[in-house]
């Protein structure tokens, strides 16, 4: 995949027809369609119209019978490289991924799909008839590309001016400016005021143990800078799929570009603005997600006035949850990492110091990004087992837990027993004879972990049960052995246990 600019036209390598989308070690994977390699003229300076009226020009489509999908193959990271499909719907979408790809160095790739348009009446939609596309595109004559003059991109009517997030637009397109004014009040605005200081987080704790919702069973890679935006700079215009991308940018510019500190004037589910800490400064972002989008974006910056006197030694934007997200690589992959080294890895990309205990919770804070917090392992347990037993028909599990006296409403886990079908299954041919141990958790809530083992003929160790106690007692032994027997030791089995 490569591009070539030749005065002023730039080459596509366009993937279309029918095939499989494959992922593999590097993302996405489109060797199975076909490809040609097309050339655009002032690709950098058309509206996504024009592109979309090139393509269907290129493939000889009706533009009343069918519409096209256009994605662009991107990678959000130039190491490791991930290629991912993006959908390309506007002029904005189309201008980011073309101006991106080429400072980057990155091959110029799209993927066109052709659908029937929807008919009302049968509510469905259908895949174009791909010889109806495949057919009609001339592959052999790569510079033969059919172009699109300047009179062509409205065809019958004037040109819709499209706005390109600057500040002035408003003046050529007054429904930017009632955007703007409705951008401060729209939605339901639940916390004006946002703490420049995020470190402290209340705990959520769960409310119920036989809540077996999995779409928190995730990890977190750490991988949550999108390809949108340029590194160590904050544009008009700029989109982020998220309010903690368009933070982290934020902090990233003020302190490894500007040098200068900011306040939070007001962050809300809708609206995020921020000025300089000195009032005589007119310096401001101001972003925003519309009412209907799922995406947030810079529609204002105003720039530093004042003058930095003397570098200072600490950045109050530089918060743990900050440095968190910077150094997540360096401590996931070494838990070991001392909060004295990652002090000096902010001081060499930053050149800022931060303290000790802010180190100490940022690497704190990595270690929960990526393995979850105690009260989550906890939360995540019921629905752990539960999902191993659906995966693994003929397992059980058992949780018990107890009401707090001060709040009857609040439960805490107390025990768990776990065993696998396939353990129950592999019992008979080992010998009679069931060892069981237990180990201390040196985490937070401390408790014991109990095992059952068995072995058979030929001395191969086999795992039987887990369980989970808070505390190590004769009940607790005496609870986790009666369901050993009665997984293990019931009806004419029998069975010798030694602890």
């Amino acid at each position: 995949m490569s591009f070539h600019v030749m005065s002023e036209k730039t080459y596509f390598q366009i993937y279309y027809g029918q095939g499989e989308i494959r992922y593999g070690q590097f993302g996405v994977d489109l060797s199975g369609f076909r490809s040609v390699t097309k050339g655009l003229d002032r690709a950098t300076e058309r509206p996504f119209r024009s592109v979309y009226n090139w393509f269907m020009k290129c493939f000889k489509l009706d533009a009343d019978e069918c519409e096209l999908h256009i994605s662009a193959v991107t990678t959000r990271t130039s190491s490791p490289v991930y290629w991912e499909l993006v959908p390309i719907d506007n002029t904005t979408f189309w201008k980011r991924f073309v101006d991106v790809s080429l400072r980057r160095g990155l091959p110029l790739v799209l993927f066109v799909q052709a659908y029937e348009k929807v008919i009302v009446e049968a509510q469905t939609t259908h895949v174009y008839d791909e010889a109806t596309i495949v057919e009609q595109v001339v592959e052999n004559n790569v510079n033969e590309v059919n172009e699109i003059g300047d009179d062509d991109q409205a065809e019958g009517s004037q040109p819709v001016r499209e706005p390109r997030g600057e500040v002035d637009e408003g003046e050529h397109i007054p429904g930017l400016v009632e955007q703007m004014q409705r951008e401060d009040t729209e939605g339901d605005v639940r916390g004006d005021e946002d703490s420049d200081n995020d470190d402290d987080r209340p705990v959520q704790v769960p409310s119920q143990w036989n809540n077996y919702d999995h779409s928190q069973l995730l990890v977190n890679e750490g991988e949550t800078v999108p390809w949108e935006y340029s590194e160590n700079k904050v544009s008009v215009g700029a989109i982020y799929h998220s309010k903690i991308e368009l933070k982290e940018a934020v902090q990233r510019w003020a302190a490894k570009s500007l040098k200068k500190e900011f306040r939070v004037v007001k962050s809300s589910p809708q609206v995020y603005d921020v000025k300089c800490i000195r009032d005589d400064c007119p310096f401001r972002v101001h972003a925003y997600m519309g009412k209907y989008d799922t995406f947030w974006s810079v529609s204002r910056i105003e720039h530093h006035t004042c003058i930095l006197e003397e570098l200072e030694v600490q950045h109050r934007n530089l918060t743990a949850d900050f440095v968190a997200q910077h150094m997540y690589s360096k401590i996931v992959n070494n838990p070991g990492y001392e909060p004295k080294s990652i002090i000096n890895s902010i001081d060499d990309d930053f050149q800022y110091k931060i303290s000790y205990s802010k180190a100490y919770r940022a690497k704190q804070k990595a270690l929960e990004m990526r393995w979850g917090t105690y009260e989550a392992s906890y939360h995540n347990l019921p629905r752990v087992l539960h999902t191993l037993c659906q995966r693994n028909p003929g397992s059980y599990f058992e949780i018990k837990h107890y009401n707090l006296p001060k709040d009857p409403t609040k439960r805490v886990l107390q025990r768990a027993f776990f065993v696998l079908a396939a353990c129950i299954n592999a019992f008979q041919y080992c010998r009679p004879v069931l060892c069981i141990d237990g180990t201390f958790l040196t985490g937070r809530y401390k408790g014991t972990m109990l095992t059952a083992i068995a072995a058979d003929g030929n001395n191969q160790v086999l795992p039987l049960a887990f369980a989970f106690v808070e505390s190590e007692n004769g009940d607790s032994w005496y609870w986790f052995l009666e369901r050993i027997k009665v997984m293990y030791c019931s009806g004419s089995a029998r069975c010798v246990c030694h602890s």
